[in-house]
């Protein structure tokens, strides 16, 4: 008997160390009867389902604990065992949903296994209350989500996308990623105080309902633009700011978040979502960074746009220049035609006394002057549009050299401002045009003698600088230069340290034309001083070549070159043509046909499209001279259809425009050469010649 009392202690004492491990536990522990009745209940399944142990027993557990929905799935489950031993939610752990005495539905984990050794059958079920760590998989999958959301608008807004288009764009990945019902962004009008609806996305689309036009401080989503603070409600059918209640509770919409835009303390516009599940405090904070992203990728497009606006404004105005110096040119250039070619043909009439061949060159030179300034004006236009172009030759630097002192050489002897050169490089090949090169050394030469008092001094030399470059000096004994301003003279419109800047004259162009023409060439010019009435150097060096210079080339079309005038007036043009010219200055239009009659050519006028066409029908040409600026039409036109009669008529353009693109068109349309304005009797002879 004595070992049977000591059995009996140690069961009771295992018994009372299993319950009480039971009533330690921190998971609910029960036990289930075979008709489905709560057999045990501890502490832990008090606290987690609210009710108490004496209330529990004896009655079905599924009533207590397994919502409604799940009920008579559990009922079938467990007559299922009991009949066939079988269960497939036996000694397996599932997550699945459970009620508490407060109605409140929780996430638990749940294993169900049967009691052995039992004289009745019964089940243990352990069951843990996940709701932490559920809340916490939730937190960190809207933190992922919200964390891919922001990286997706981001890149969005930094793309080139249309920012209308991007702005749609982020209110389709707010609507994906929140799953919300719908998204919009209004933006601020930049005239007047009223929010426009640029993007929207989800359950409506349109932008042109009541809500496209917000005026600041009006509606919801105005009253966000003028407070700068957020909206936010996870109870909308009861926010007293939402302005249709009813149609919230009709669509069924539970949650609002409305973010102001904001960059710098002002409203750039407004961003609001809504949606039909409550939003948590993790989104509705994260959703704040999104809204500051907007915000400033629309005042940067709007930076953008505003540049973008300016830099069209100024292009138009600087068209606007381009053309009317383009415009400017053609009028200047106009009436000094007939005033050149007058004055070229009498000079080189040797019936003439010699004194008054000599006025006319005199009248000759200025004329050729006054066109050189308005060419300046037209190259300053070209480089600042980097369209100056070189046609480059192998050239001699003392034949260049030697051409422009002739240019300048009756200027400097009516002064008098005596011209000496000290040409003595003995490599002097360059590779460059040698219209433009020989412009440079003008430029510099004509300026020496304009800054230097009668009875001074300019020199020009040359020498050897190095094995490839090549120096070239231009010293005067002027006015000189003080020494800031050295580098203003190279300045368009400046002729700075000059006192009395435009006592001596010009446009102040011509340095600035010199040295974009020598950059242009891969040299350096810069200018030295000693000071005022001290004179000043002009110093060039250009890279050389190896190859042997074939003297100089012929300057391009439109440039006068008074070097072969006399060879082409004794030699005269064998050939006689028939020529229709047509031009609607009228003293132009009288002096070409006298002269051109002169020379022995057969000449028929006409002064517009409509008068050309009827000679071209009725005459047969062989070459066609023709201004391009005629009252009913242009001379690229008339050409073309000229030619369309009779397919081998050549033409020769004149036009007071001399831009590449001006050249370009009228080589296009089939002129064999274009000759800008004021043209020289000569060079229409030679142009005649090559055809």
């Amino acid at each position: 008997m004595p070992e049977l009392v000591e059995v009996d202690a140690e069961s009771r004492a295992g018994d009372a160390r299993a319950q009480a491990i039971i009533d330690a536990a921190l998971d609910a522990v029960l036990l289930m009867d075979a008709e489905g009745n709560v057999a045990e209940w501890n502490p832990a399944a008090e606290r987690i389902f609210g009710w108490k142990r004496d209330e529990v027993l004896g009655c079905e557990m599924a009533a207590l604990i397994v919502p409604e929905r799940y009920r008579e799935a559990h009922r079938r489950g467990l007559a299922h065992f009991l009949v066939t031993g079988e269960g497939p939610v036996l000694g397996r752990r599932l997550e699945i949903c459970a009620i508490r005495r407060d109605g409140e539905e929780i996430p638990v984990e749940l294993s169900i296994s049967p009691l052995p050794g039992s004289d009745r059958k019964l089940f243990v079920g352990f069951i843990r209350d996940i709701s932490q760590r559920r809340a916490i998989d939730t937190e960190l999958a809207e933190r992922a989500n919200l964390s891919s959301l922001r990286a997706n608008v981001a890149a969005l807004l930094t793309s080139r996308a249309d920012f209308t288009e991007s702005l749609h764009g982020c209110c389709e990945l707010l609507v994906r990623h929140l799953d919300a019902a719908f998204a919009r962004v209004w933006v601020l009008d930049s005239v007047e105080p009223v929010l426009i609806l640029r993007a929207s996305a989800g359950l409506y689309t349109h932008l042109d309902g009541p809500h496209a036009r917000v005026p600041v401080g009006q509606f919801k989503i105005g009253r966000i633009a003028k407070s700068l603070h957020a909206h936010l409600t996870n109870d909308v059918p009861h926010d007293p700011n939402i302005s249709d209640p009813e149609w919230a509770k009709r669509e069924g919409m539970i949650a609002f978040a409305g973010y102001p835009l904001i960059v710098e303390g002002r409203a750039m516009g407004v961003m609001a979502l809504f949606s039909r599940q409550p939003l948590s405090d993790t989104v509705l904070g994260d959703l704040a960074p999104i809204a500051d992203t907007i915000a400033i990728s629309i005042e940067r497009r709007a930076a953008e746009a505003a540049l973008l606006a300016q830099k069209e404004r100024a292009e138009v105005a600087s068209r606007a220049k381009d053309d009317f110096l383009a415009a400017l040119s053609h009028e200047l250039r106009t009436p000094l035609t007939p005033v050149l070619m007058t004055a070229t043909a009498l000079r080189d009439d040797e019936r003439l006394p010699m004194e008054v061949r000599s006025e006319l060159a005199m009248i000759q030179r200025n004329v050729a002057l006054e066109a050189r300034l308005i060419d300046d004006l037209l190259d300053l236009t070209r480089i600042s549009q980097g369209k100056l172009q070189l046609r480059p030759a192998v050239c001699d630097a003392h034949s260049l050299i030697g051409l422009a002192v002739e240019i300048v050489r009756d200027e400097a002897q009516e002064k008098p401002v005596a011209l000496d050169l000290d040409l003595c490089a003995l490599r002097t090949a360059l590779r460059g045009d040698p219209t433009r090169l020989q412009q440079v050394f003008w430029n510099l030469l004509r300026n020496a003698i304009k800054f230097t008092p009668c009875g001074g001094r300019v020199s020009i030399r040359t020498r050897d600088e190095t094995n490839e470059r090549l120096r070239i000096e231009v010293s005067d004994t002027g006015i000189g230069l003080s020494a800031d301003a050295l580098e203003a003279i190279f300045r368009p419109f400046e002729q700075a340290g000059r006192e009395n800047d435009h006592r001596f004259g010009g446009l102040g162009l011509g340095l600035a034309i010199a040295r974009a023409i020598v950059d242009l060439h891969g040299g350096t010019i810069h200018a030295e001083s000693a000071g005022a009435g001290l004179g000043a150097t002009f110093i060039i060096e250009l890279p050389r070549v190896s190859e042997q210079s074939s003297g100089v080339s012929t300057p391009h079309v439109g440039q006068s070159d008074e070097s072969d005038a006399s060879s082409t007036s004794s030699q005269g043009i064998s050939t006689v043509l028939h020529l229709l010219v047509i031009e609607d200055h009228e003293p132009t239009l009288t002096v070409l046909r006298r002269l051109l009659l002169r020379a022995g050519h057969y000449v028929t006028t006409a002064g517009s499209v409509a008068s050309a066409m009827a000679a071209g029908e009725t005459g047969q040409y062989d070459v066609v001279i023709s201004d391009l600026g005629l009252p009913d039409g242009t001379g690229l036109e008339v050409f073309a259809k000229l030619r369309a009669i009779q397919p081998r008529l050549r033409g020769i353009a004149l036009s007071g425009y001399g831009m590449e693109d001006d050249v370009r068109r009228s080589i296009d349309a089939g002129f064999s050469a274009h000759l800008v304005k004021p043209i020289d009797f000569n060079q229409l002879r030679r142009a005649l010649r090559d055809i």
